[in-house]
Formats: structure tokens, C-alpha cells, sequence
């Protein structure tokens, strides 16, 4: 009924062509690659996910590729997951607007949690078992493994240092969220926008006259553990990773294209941009749709009303549940400021790119000379998408401006109506 093993890809061919055409032995001795430096960490997240059953995919050892896992109760498991999220947020998201037992600062306290669901939700929601998210990741490993089989004991580059803190620290999170969430629970029953504080008598409940309620409490913790494990994945190991492995080819492709000289040798760096090009078509296609535009919507949101919460309210929410809110917002600064600075930098680096070859090829002499400059014109440059629109430069600077103004408006606002109440 499932077919586990992932189509061609739609750039093998020309990959396989071009493999053996050009010289990779010192060609990428200095690239970051996806298979060697972040493939043991999507594996063992993997098998994280497999316990809790909340994603339908595997690693496979004999195809080192991503499949559809063979289990049909983890797939029925999954798909179950996925319904109760969709039901689980309506809820969430009926109680926070409509009920009339929440203040205002309540529905600011309980909003980072259901933007972390709905978010998450958006990314993992895949009840047709569509294997886009395995494809995105398995471009860049078949993208490796046929082009860059000699690329070994490669050296990290500053942005592979960084994003790998921040995947550790991001892999941190989505362990301490759920148990922030359980001891916030046990401590403060009515927080929002959880079951419990749907209750009128929530404010009253004792554990030990009323231990069935716990059970509420471990529910709660289960779909917090499933959402983020499940949902997180695509954010890290496609949108993340895959950025700065791209990056990397390029740092890799530019040092080549500056020891050119010969016109073959220009024409390989050429069909290689090419080649990391049908990787970007590859990237953008399952990314662009649902995943980047929830993350540009979603986590720009979740830094306002964090920042929001960490100032006004850290007196008002019990240690140590208060400690989840500033997790939140560290992680959503570093996605708005280093994730789209670095995806804006696929943009920039691609353009400098054409910039340099055009200048390479001006400077050749041949009779391919001409034929080199029809391919350099029908390259374009990479973009890192979410809907019609792409990541640029002044994406992170203007997402910073509009987070840091509205959360001080948030600020004044109360500041204003408290003074208000006070006359």
C-alpha cells in the first residue's frame, strides 16, 4: 500500500553526468557537507520521533536516504496525531478569543503557546503521507554522495558552528517546553490557554483529592511533546540545514571559480552552480508553500508577545514555569535574526557569484567563449522562497523593527491603561 523508497530525484541524471566529468578530488576538500556533519543529528532526532510515533519516516541504513517508514500503526499513529492537533488548536484558539473567564493579559500569556502549536502544526500536517519533506532532505544527501564522493575531514565554517549551537539549543527546547508546560500545569492549573483553565474551579484543585486531573496534566504534556518533536523537524534539518550546506557549496563553488583559467574550467563551475540551482527548485518546492511562510507569520509573532510577557509579566507566573517564556524568546530572535540573515545571504551570494563569472569569462579567449556566455545568461540567481516573495537583505532588519515597535506599543498601552485605572 506504501511505497517506502523515495522517487528519482528530478536532477539525478545530470548529476551522475556531471560527475564524472568534473575533478572533485581537491574540488570541495574544504565544503560543509549535510551527510557528514548534520546527518547524525537528523538520525538520532528520528529516533527520537519513532518512539513518540509522531513522524512517518525513517533512516535507512542500506540507502543512507530518508523513507517512508514500513509500520503501518506508526503511520495510523501519526495520522491520528495530526487530526488531534488540528482538533486540540481549535480549541485552544475558541478559548482564547471567545472566553469571557480570560483578561486580557491571560489571553498574552497562553498566545505564545497555541502560535508555537499552530505553527508547528503547519509544518507537520501531512495526513497524504506526501513525501516532499524526506525528498528536500534527501536532494542535498544524493547531491553529496554523487558529486562529492571524496570530500572528507572537511573543516567547519563559521555559519556551520553557529547553526549547530542553535540546532542543540533548539533541540533543548522542545525537550524543556513540554516539561516547562507539565510543571507550569502542576503549579498554576488555570494557565492559559490549556484545558484546565477552561474550568471555573481550576483555581481550586488539589492534586491529592483530585489525582484524576493529572491526567488532563500528561495529556497537555503528550501533545506538547509530539507537536514540537514532530513539527520542529522540517524547521531544523530542511529549512536550517539546508541553508547553510547551500551556502557552503557556494564558499566551496567561488574559491574554484577564482583558480579558473581555462575556459572547460569555468564551464565546470558553471554546470556546478547549475547543479546547486536544481538543489535550490528542489528546496524551495516543498519549503516555500506552507513551511517558510508560516515560520515568516508565526515566529516574528511569537517575539513580540514573548518579549511582551518577559517584561510585564515575569512577576506574576511562578518559577519555573516562567523559564519557558524566555526559551521562547531567545529561539525566536535567533530564527528572525540568524536564520533569515543567513537565508538573505543565498540571495547575495549567488548574485556575486554571475558578478565574478561574468568578469571571468570577459577576461577568456576561445571560440566556446560565446557558448559560455549563453549559460551565464541563462542562470539566474537563488532565492530562498515563501510564496511569491523571497528572503533578502533587509528581511531580518525589517522583522526586528516591526517586532521591537509593536511590543513596545504593547508596553504603553498597559502602561497607559494602568494609570488610567489608577486615577
Amino acid at each position: 500500500m506504501y511505497n517506502p523508497t523515495p522517487p528519482t530525484l528530478p536532477f539525478s541524471v545530470p548529476l551522475r553526468t556531471l560527475s564524472s566529468t568534473i575533478k572533485i578530488v581537491n574540488f570541495w576538500q574544504k565544503a560543509e557537507m549535510y551527510s557528514t556533519q548534520f546527518l547524525p543529528l537528523i538520525v538520532h532526532h528520528l529516533k527520537l520521533c519513532g518512539i513518540i510515533n509522531c513522524l512517518p519516516f525513517e533512516f535507512d541504513v542500506n540507502s543512507k536516504q530518508l523513507i517512508l517508514t514500513k509500520s503501518f500503526r506508526k503511520i495510523r499513529i501519526f495520522q491520528f496525531q495530526c487530526i488531534l492537533t488540528v482538533i486540540y488548536c481549535i480549541v485552544l484558539l475558541f478559548h482564547l478569543c471567545f472566553s469571557g473567564t480570560l483578561t486580557t493579559l491571560q489571553k498574552f500569556q497562553g498566545l505564545p503557546f497555541f502560535l508555537i502549536y499552530i505553527l508547528l502544526l503547519c509544518c507537520r500536517w501531512n495526513v497524504s503521507l506526501n513525501i516532499s519533506p524526506i525528498q528536500a532532505v534527501n536532494s542535498f544527501l544524493k547531491f553529496e554522495r554523487e558529486l562529492l564522493p571524496d570530500a572528507v575531514n572537511m573543516k567547519k565554517s563559521f555559519e556551520v558552528q553557529i547553526m549547530t549551537l542553535f540546532l542543540y539549543l533548539a533541540q533543548f527546547s522542545i525537550f524543556i517546553i513540554p516539561v516547562g508546560t507539565f510543571c507550569l500545569l502542576t503549579l498554576q492549573p488555570c494557565t492559559p490557554p490549556f484545558l484546565l483553565s477552561m474550568s471555573g474551579k481550576c483555581a481550586n484543585i488539589h492534586w491529592a483529592k483530585e489525582p484524576y486531573l493529572m491526567g488532563v496534566v500528561l495529556f497537555e504534556t503528550w501533545m506538547s511533546l509530539h507537536i514540537l518533536h514532530s513539527g520542529a523537524t522540517w524547521i531544523f534539518y530542511a529549512v536550517f540545514v539546508g541553508i547553510v550546506s547551500i551556502l557552503n557549496y557556494f564558499q566551496v563553488l567561488t574559491r574554484r571559480l577564482e583558480e579558473s583559467l581555462t575556459i572547460s574550467e569555468n564551464q565546470n563551475c558553471m554546470r556546478m552552480y547549475r547543479c546547486i540551482q536544481l538543489l535550490e527548485k528542489s528546496f524551495n518546492g516543498f519549503l516555500m508553500v506552507r513551511t517558510i511562510p508560516a515560520m515568516v507569520a508565526f515566529i516574528p509573532t511569537l517575539q513580540i508577545v514573548s518579549q511582551y510577557v518577559c517584561i510585564t509579566m515575569h512577576d506574576e507566573i511562578e518559577m519555573p514555569g516562567f523559564l519557558v517564556f524566555p526559551l521562547m524568546l531567545i529561539d525566536s530572535v535567533m530564527v528572525n535574526i540568524m536564520v533569515f540573515t543567513l537565508a538573505s545571504w543565498v540571495n547575495n551570494i549567488s548574485t556575486k557569484f554571475l558578478h565574478k563569472l561574468d568578469k571571468k569569462i570577459a577576461g577568456l579567449r576561445g571560440t566556446r567563449k560565446s557558448n559560455l556566455r549563453k549559460e551565464q545568461v541563462a542562470c539566474c540567481v537563488l532565492k530562498i522562497k515563501f510564496g511569491s516573495n523571497f528572503i533578502d537583505s533587509g528581511t531580518p532588519l525589517v522583522i526586528q523593527n516591526f517586532c521591537l515597535t509593536q511590543t513596545m506599543s504593547l508596553i504603553l498601552i498597559r502602561y497607559r491603561n494602568g494609570r488610567i485605572g489608577l486615577e
